[in-house]
């Protein structure tokens, strides 16, 4: 849940600096390993010149930066960006023609914003023409193919409640995920590929500190769709704290292609 552009995270989640912080570190630790993996099975970093979309805490920009890339990391919010040597913070949306430096990278990489943009087929044309011949495109999207199958019913009331919020607030479209990775092939991409992780969650783990996090600032509004009521909210927070309680998180689809030469 990183951010793209004015339909975003920051609009609707009322999260102080230090929970936001928490937030974006309980899904680093979560997700960093994953995109670490993807890339790094497609590109070396070292040498290539990266663009991170939506750089949240600049966990992933950081890493390829370590990793010998020069890193440009756009995101409206910059306060949680590091600083690198080898790293360019760009304080922007990525829709806005403030910023379009035309097919000059070798990777572009995006986690959890395209559902969050309702512009996201125009977002996708513009990441998709950032790139160089033969770069890679690299995004990662939440699915949600687990809460509907949860065991436990105030789980999936919750789940369904928060999308539901975040759909008629900003416009996201957690049903977009399913279709990956054939954007990708309608914007002329090759060499499609994909991969779906799914995690457990247990009571005080990074995943579940996360949903709490995630979920916390969007109570009211959860309930007031009458999909949850504030008795089976209270019930997942607690599942959230208690390490007896597992259950599967929602997944994340990471989807890549190359642009041809």
């Amino acid at each position: 849940m990183d951010h793209g552009d004015h339909h975003t995270y920051d609009q609707i989640f009322s999260l102080s600096a230090e929970e936001e912080r928490d937030r974006l570190r309980h899904l680093t630790s979560v997700y960093d390993p994953i995109t670490q993996h993807v890339i790094g099975s497609l590109v070396s970093p070292a040498g290539r010149n990266c663009l991170e979309v939506g750089a949240g805490s600049g966990s992933v920009a950081g890493w390829l930066a370590d990793q010998g890339a020069q890193v440009t990391a756009l995101d409206r919010d910059d306060r949680f960006l590091p600083a690198h040597p080898r790293l360019t913070t760009v304080t922007g949306d990525a829709l806005s023609e403030d910023f379009d430096p035309g097919p000059v990278f070798d990777l572009v990489h995006t986690r959890f914003v395209l559902i969050h943009v309702p512009r996201r087929d125009e977002l996708l044309e513009r990441l998709v023409s950032w790139l160089r011949p033969g770069g890679w495109l690299v995004i990662e999207e939440t699915a949600d193919t687990t809460s509907g199958t949860s065991p436990r019913p105030h789980h999936r009331n919750a789940m369904a409640a928060m999308w539901r919020v975040m759909h008629e607030t900003s416009g996201t479209d957690i049903t977009w995920t399913r279709h990956l990775p054939t954007p990708l092939v309608d914007h002329g991409l090759t060499d499609i590929g994909a991969h779906v992780s799914t995690l457990p969650f247990h009571g005080q783990d990074d995943m579940a500190r996360m949903l709490h996090l995630s979920m916390k600032p969007l109570s009211r509004k959860m309930v007031d769709t009458g999909l949850v009521t504030e008795a089976e909210l209270a019930d997942v927070y607690a599942d959230f704290r208690n390490p007896c309680v597992w259950d599967l998180a929602f997944s994340m689809v990471s989807a890549w292609g190359r642009r041809g030469s």
